[in-house]
């Protein structure tokens, strides 16, 4: 009797979870658009990453490796443009906690873009700022 209501208690929360394809917060989906001058547009899904920065395109193969509320975390198999190879790279998607980088507007939803180190998770040597617009 355990074990079919251990069973069954798997299975209901199992079809309560969101799939593992799909992000928590669907603001992620929305276009981010740039407000360093590091980054271009960029667009993320679970499984896919594409940043056109004045007309280069850099696009990427991704597996979700964190997906929460205020932030999504993705590893993605990177191709810049005009490279024949890509690169690995972990990039972290969250809601910005700086008090003022740009001029706040409540219909945008300030992002911070953090590139982080592939064998340890820590952050490296990037960060971007980006906003989603609410009303999109």
């Amino acid at each position: 009797m355990k074990k079919l209501i251990a069973i069954l208690i798997i299975f209901l929360s199992a079809c309560t979870s969101v799939k593992k394809d799909e992000f928590v917060n669907p603001i992620f989906y929305k276009t981010m658009y740039p407000i360093s001058r590091t980054t271009g547009i960029t667009w993320i899904t679970p499984t896919s990453f594409k940043c056109d920065f004045h007309g280069n395109v850099t696009t990427g193969d991704c597996i979700l490796l964190e997906n929460k509320q205020d932030s999504v975390k993705l590893k993605c198999e990177v191709r810049y443009s005009g490279e024949d190879y890509s690169r690995t790279e972990i990039i972290k998607y969250q809601f910005s906690t700086d008090s003022n980088p740009y001029n706040y507007n409540e219909n945008e939803q300030e992002i911070e873009e953090i590139n982080l180190e592939k064998e340890t998770g820590e952050e490296f040597s990037s960060k971007a700022w980006l906003y989603i617009k609410l009303s999109e």
